[in-house]
C-alpha cells in the first residue's frame, strides 16, 4: 500500500493523526455507519491539528472523499446465496470467511505505511483480526482502538449461525489487538465492561459515544424540497433513517404505526434507507393495511440533513434485547432539531432519563410506542421545545471536536499523551 503524499512543503509538514477503518469503500455489505463516524472524527482531527488521513483497505481516503462513501446502505434487498441455506450449511462457510478475514486485516494492519508527516495519534476502528499497533509503533504514536460492537459477543446475542465459535474468534480475532491498545474507546457503558471482562485493563478504557457534525445537521436546514418530493405538504411527517436489519424494532414501529394513523390522519411515517428486511416490512405494512407510510429509500449521506430537515419527529425503535451500540441517528435527529422518541435502554436511559431532551418509551412495548407518537404529533408547541433542548444537548456534549477532546484528555491521563 502506498503512503499518501506528504504536506511538506517549504515550511515543517502538518501534523497528520491516521485514522485506520478495515472496511471496503465499495461491494456487498459495505457498511455505511463506519464511514460516517470515522470521517466525523477525522474532520474534528483536521481541525485540531490541519491535517488527518483515513486509511481503509482500498486505499487513503480525505475526510469528504469517506463521506462520499457513506453513501447507501450497501446490505442491499437480498442476502448472497449462502445466506439463505440451512444452518448446518451456511456455518462452515461462515467459519472459513471468518479465518480469511482474520487473515486479510492482519495483513492489512501490518502493512500500512506511516505517513512522511508527525503522526499525533493512531486510531483505529475494531473489527475481527486488525490490529493498527504495528503502524502506531512505527510513527512513535499513541494507538486507540474505537469499539462499536465485539464481533463474538454481537453474534451470540443474535443467534448468529457463528456463534458456536465466537469464543475462539474473541481469543483470536479480538482480544489481542484491544489488549495491545494504549486506549480502548467504547460507545457505550455496556459495551465498556464487555471489553474490561476481555482482559482490557479498565484504566485503558473509556466510554466514547458517537457524535454528530452540528455545522451539517441544523435546524436551519432547508427540507422544503425533500417534503415537495416525498408528499408531506401539510402532514406530520414521523422519520426513521438506518439500514432494515432485524434489530432495528421496524416491525415493532409499524405496528405501532396502526393506532398513531388511526388516531392522526395527517401524520405520515417516513423510513429512510434499504436492506435484507424491506421487503419482509413492505409486506407487514399491507398486512397490517396502512395507508400513510412512504418508503423513501436510501439516501446520499451528503442528503441526509435536508431529508431530516423535512421531518417533525424522528423515531428509534427496538431496544427490547442487546442495546450496546450509541445511535448514530439519534444526534442528527436531535442536531436537526427534531423531536425524537427513542427507548429506555442502554445509553439512552442514563443520559435522558429525565425526558427533558428526548421522549424514552418502554423497550419493545407497542403500545407505549404509539401512544408517545401520537403525542407529539398532537402538539407542535411541545415538538417545538423538544427539538430546541435536543439541540442545546448536542451541542454541549456530542460535537466530534468534543468526542475528540474526550479521547485526548483520556489518552493524557492513561500517561501515553504528551503532545499539546
Amino acid at each position: 500500500m502506498d503512503s499518501p503524499a506528504s504536506s511538506e512543503g517549504d515550511e515543517a509538514p502538518v501534523p497528520a493523526p491516521v485514522f485506520v477503518l478495515p472496511f471496503r469503500a465499495s461491494g456487498y455489505r459495505r457498511p455505511m455507519a463506519p464511514w460516517i463516524t470515522t470521517a466525523g472524527l477525522a474532520g474534528a482531527a483536521r481541525r485540531r491539528f490541519g491535517d488527518a488521513r483515513i486509511v481503509s483497505p482500498d486505499g487513503w481516503f480525505t475526510v469528504e472523499e469517506a463521506l462520499a462513501n457513506a453513501t447507501v446502505d450497501a446490505g442491499g434487498t437480498a442476502a448472497p446465496s449462502h445466506a439463505r441455506r440451512p444452518r448446518w450449511r451456511t456455518a462452515p462457510r461462515a467459519a472459513a470467511a471468518d479465518a480469511r478475514k482474520v487473515v486479510r486485516n492482519r495483513r492489512f494492519g501490518s502493512d500500512i505505511p506511516v505517513p512522511p508527516v508527525p503522526v499525533p495519534f493512531v486510531w483505529q476502528r475494531h473489527d475481527l483480526g486488525v490490529s493498527a499497533r504495528s503502524l502506531a509503533d512505527r510513527a512513535d504514536a499513541p494507538l486507540i482502538v474505537s469499539v462499536h460492537a465485539l464481533v463474538g459477543r454481537e453474534r451470540r446475542a443474535w443467534r448468529d449461525p457463528s456463534a458456536t465459535w465466537s469464543a475462539a474468534l474473541e481469543r483470536v480475532g479480538e482480544r489481542p489487538a484491544l489488549r495491545h491498545a494504549d486506549l480502548v474507546s467504547c460507545v457505550s457503558a455496556d459495551l465498556a465492561d464487555q471489553v474490561r471482562a476481555l482482559g482490557v485493563p479498565p484504566e485503558r478504557v473509556v466510554v466514547t459515544p458517537n457524535g454528530v457534525d452540528v455545522d451539517a445537521f441544523s435546524p436551519a436546514v432547508d427540507g422544503t424540497a425533500v417534503r415537495a418530493e416525498l408528499g408531506l405538504d401539510g402532514r406530520v411527517a414521523v422519520g426513521w433513517i438506518g439500514s432494515f436489519r432485524p434489530f432495528h424494532g421496524l416491525d415493532e414501529l409499524l405496528r405501532a404505526w396502526v393506532e398513531v394513523e388511526r388516531r392522526c390522519p395527517a401524520a405520515t411515517l417516513v423510513l429512510v434507507g434499504s436492506g435484507q428486511e424491506q421487503a419482509p416490512l413492505e409486506a407487514l405494512a399491507v398486512e397490517l393495511g396502512l395507508r400513510s407510510v412512504v418508503w423513501a429509500g436510501p439516501r446520499p449521506f451528503a442528503d441526509m440533513p435536508e431529508v431530516l430537515a423535512a421531518m417533525d419527529v424522528g423515531v428509534i425503535a427496538g431496544g427490547s434485547g442487546s442495546f450496546h451500540y450509541s445511535p448514530v441517528k439519534l444526534r442528527e435527529y436531535l442536531a436537526s432539531g427534531l423531536a425524537v422518541v427513542a427507548p429506555r435502554a442502554g445509553e439512552l436511559g442514563r443520559n435522558f432519563g429525565g425526558g427533558d431532551e428526548v421522549v424514552l418509551v418502554a423497550p419493545g412495548e407497542v403500545d407505549d410506542l404509539a401512544a408517545a407518537l401520537t403525542d407529539l404529533v398532537d402538539d407542535p408547541a411541545r415538538r417545538a421545545a423538544l427539538g430546541a433542548r435536543g439541540r442545546h444537548w448536542v451541542e454541549r456534549h456530542a460535537s466530534w471536536d468534543a468526542e475528540l477532546d474526550g479521547l485526548l484528555r483520556a489518552l493524557h491521563l492513561a500517561g501515553r499523551w504528551d503532545r499539546r
